[in-house]
């Protein structure tokens, strides 16, 4: 096969495109296209557009504007071009470029590792002649700055996305001279869609690779050697991915829990989820007993402008997945507003699952995604009133950090191997204290103990009951107004179908199988 019918974009010539009146040098243009980009063909390797497809302009060095394609052709505005250069186009797989400035921006980058959901091609090209006001129509070639590349994998995990190891995931564009350059960001992850058989990927030009590593939730195991990977490049043969072997991913804590009478068995995450919009990542806290606000503040906007959250409303994991209201940083109080894919019927785990927070790469826990998830609340339930010895196997308790009582609840994993004697009345939080630093309490954590923070619960910008009571979402909704959560305060009030609206923000503690 030859390389300039490869991958996507290859040798796609835009038709003629029209520039309307030149006006204060803010240009309209239109360019007309064929096809539609997320139908990779992998038989021959092309790739076109589709509807939403977004092209980056830049001109003279500095970004200029965008083109959306719409039924057959882009069209959008640019602003400021300078008649000594090229009309310069970027597809950067539609992925979310930040900060970008019309006439300052010059340099971008985007990350490929997501790749669950669609195949992030990256192209470009430059219109055939210089921008001129008296020019009234344009062409241009993109061309592909990546490969397209068939893996073959075989995995035990049917629910977790596949994680390859060790690949250039990171672009970064520079407008000035239109030079790309390739690297990796943290290990190099590149995440393919769930289960066994033919996955695609784009992967971005790199050197020949040794066999390296793989993992799927809680398996683990290796891809196949890699050849060189160019720009323009397809590789239809498969490398083999084989997953099949357990392993805890980094952020586990150490010990399983069962969750259902078939015995299925889950680690929970070593601390609650926190998202941080200041650099648009997600982490797990680095221990069981801390959280972003232990006192019970007004949070204001500046909650969710400048700070951490770890109190998120229902389904708000930051993908459109068709709810009114996604971001987890942004706050109401209407559940119509938060409907998993739109649908007031439906559960996190319902349609592609991306409603649930765990479908986010955690930066402490494993930066790979599709590899955690929430609990159902049935899965609550088994835990807390149904496996074997559940009774011995959950108390209310207290870490003390710097002689401050951190209350909560405090869950024993289904082998527990220390000898001590728990109140488990759970009628106090006071029953059961311990020591941060004690060796106790070292002993317990080795052993798998899970501790839930009293966290409280946001509705509006203001957070309230931290250190009284224990709010955190299941991924199961009751009605079009309510969620089940798990819910426990003094007094013996310890349950997991307690109903909650979806608009309170909550805390969330993610799950491995």
């Amino acid at each position: 096969m030859a390389i300039t019918l490869i991958v996507g974009l290859t040798n796609c010539r835009k038709r003629e495109g029209e520039v309307l009146p030149y006006n204060n040098k803010v240009v309209s243009i239109t360019l007309n296209v064929d096809g539609a980009r997320t139908n990779v063909n992998t038989v021959t390797g092309d790739v076109s557009f589709e509807d939403g497809d977004v092209l980056l302009v830049a001109n003279n060095g500095v970004y200029v504007g965008s083109l959306t394609y719409n039924e057959g052709q882009f069209s959008g505005n640019i602003t400021g071009p300078d008649e000594d250069d090229y009309l310069h186009f970027y597809h950067l797989g539609n992925l979310e470029v930040k900060n970008l400035k019309v006439g300052k921006t010059d340099t971008c980058s985007v990350v490929i590792n997501d790749q669950m959901l669609s195949l992030p091609i990256i192209s470009y090209g430059r219109s055939g002649v210089k921008f001129s006001s008296e020019v009234s129509s344009y062409s241009a070639k993109l061309r592909n700055k990546c490969a397209l590349v068939r893996f073959d994998v075989t995995t035990e995990s049917t629910y977790y996305g596949v994680c390859l190891q060790g690949m250039n995931n990171k672009v970064f564009v520079n407008f000035g001279d239109a030079s790309f350059t390739y690297s990796k960001k943290g290990e190099g992850n590149i995440t393919l869609p769930p289960g066994s058989g033919e996955r695609w990927a784009v992967l971005l030009p790199q050197e020949q690779q040794s066999a390296g590593t793989a993992f799927s939730g809680t398996y683990a195991g290796s891809r196949g050697a890699m050849p060189a990977i160019e720009e323009n490049l397809f590789l239809p043969n498969g490398i083999a991915v084989t997953v099949n072997t357990r392993h805890l991913p980094s952020g586990a804590l150490p010990q399983p829990f069962t969750v259902n009478d078939q015995g299925k068995q889950v680690y929970f995450s070593q601390g609650k989820l926190v998202y941080s919009k200041s650099t648009n990542k997600w982490y797990f806290q680095d221990s069981q007993y801390n959280q972003v606000l232990f006192a019970n503040d007004e949070i204001g906007t500046n909650y969710c402008w400048g700070y951490d959250t770890e109190h998120f409303s229902w389904g708000a994991s930051g993908y459109n997945h068709g709810a009114a209201i996604y971001q987890p940083w942004v706050t109401n109080t209407d559940s119509k507003k938060f409907y998993a894919y739109g649908d007031p019927d439906k559960d996190l785990f319902d349609g592609n699952e991306v409603a649930d927070w765990g479908q986010n790469a955690i930066s402490n826990g494993g930066d790979a995604y599709k590899q955690w998830r929430t609990l159902t609340m049935e899965e609550w339930d088994y835990i807390l009133n149904v496996r074997d010895g559940h009774a011995q196997k959950r108390a209310f308790a207290s870490v003390t950090v710097d002689d401050v009582n951190r209350p909560g609840l405090l869950l024993l994993p289904d082998d527990w191997s220390i000898e001590y004697t728990f109140n488990y009345d759970l009628v106090n939080f006071e029953d059961n204290v311990f020591d941060s630093e004690s060796e106790l309490w070292r002993q317990m954590e080795s052993a798998g103990a899970v501790f839930l923070l009293c966290g409280g619960k946001r509705s509006g910008y203001t957070v309230n009951s931290v250190k009284r009571w224990g709010h955190y979402w299941t991924s199961t909704h009751y009605d079009a107004t309510n969620i089940y959560s798990l819910y426990f305060t003094t007094g013996g009030v310890l349950k997991a179908d307690d109903l909650r609206a979806r608009y309170y923000g909550m805390n969330i503690r993610l799950v491995v199988e």
